[in-house]
């Protein structure tokens, strides 16, 4: 989208580097998040490589510097490359404090560049259509439409298969609504989609990976975490699905007859007045 037309420098991928550059992730998540890891390229971990054993995170290196540059050698850096220090746009979800506050520090450190960074909260919508009202994600539409300079979203992983959501910014699909394109990333999808052995697959997967990163239409900042308690001598037989969630099919609750069934009495068997 084009919001700040006036800068030029986002389409320029070495720039967009340096501007991932002067975040400085391991800092971020220590101050705003709640539960997270510096992220140290788009797959987290709990994306599968090529079995269930192997994860595409640990297999493949690590491609982004958790650590920030110092914004002197990053304006070096974009004097270099031409920069023009223009003003764009940044959005972000306003519905969440942890976004909102890393929001608030990428445009300080962007502004310490000398860009002048204009935010942009997007919270619930609601939506009338006919009889009915609802409320709808302003992050996600504006995503979806490609309405903004950069934007601030929480990209979820919908399985733990890495080629979805790599295939998601090829200009070949209808998901990639950044205006990157680059035929090499393009071909490198093809490819993968063709393979027919995991293995071989993943090693296409992780140059995609690579050349995504290495071409920065998109940004990874952190890795959300699960977090969770379990009183392992009441609670037990609990499993974790590939990707984090806990599992609880077999699951046993020791005494659970001591009080499930006394709290629920009176709904059970009311006993009136």
């Amino acid at each position: 989208g084009e919001l700040d037309s006036a800068c030029t420098d986002l389409a320029n991928p070495e720039i967009r580097s340096v501007l991932s550059a002067v975040i400085d992730r391991e800092e971020a998540v220590s101050r705003y998040i709640t539960r997270g890891l510096a992220a140290v390229g788009l797959l987290p971990y709990t994306t599968m490589n090529d079995k269930r054993t192997d994860r595409f995170r640990t297999e493949g290196k690590d491609l982004i510097d958790t650590h920030a540059a110092t914004i002197e050698d990053a304006t070096r850096r974009l004097g270099e490359l031409g920069a023009t220090f223009g003003t764009f746009t940044l959005t972000y979800n306003a519905d969440h404090a942890d976004e909102e506050a890393m929001a608030n520090y990428a445009a300080e450190q962007w502004g310490l560049l000398g860009y002048t960074v204009n935010l942009r909260a997007l919270g619930k919508v609601e939506v009338t259509s006919g009889d009915s009202t609802y409320n709808e994600s302003g992050i996600q539409t504006a995503y979806e439409t490609g309405d903004y300079d950069i934007i601030g979203i929480d990209l979820q992983m919908m399985s733990a298969d890495a080629l979805p959501v790599l295939a998601s910014f090829s200009s070949r699909y209808g998901a990639n609504t950044t205006g990157w394109q680059d035929d090499s990333y393009d071909a490198l999808i093809a490819e993968a989609l063709g393979k027919t052995k995991p293995k071989d697959r993943a090693e296409v997967l992780h140059k995609a990976e690579a050349r995504l990163v290495d071409q920065m239409p998109v940004m990874p900042i952190f890795f959300r975490q699960t977090y969770y308690l379990q009183n392992k001598s009441l609670l037990k037989k609990v499993t974790f699905a590939y990707s984090g969630f806990p599992v609880f099919t077999k699951a046993k609750l020791r005494h659970y007859d001591r009080y499930f069934f006394k709290n629920l009495e009176d709904t059970f068997f009311p006993t009136g007045e």
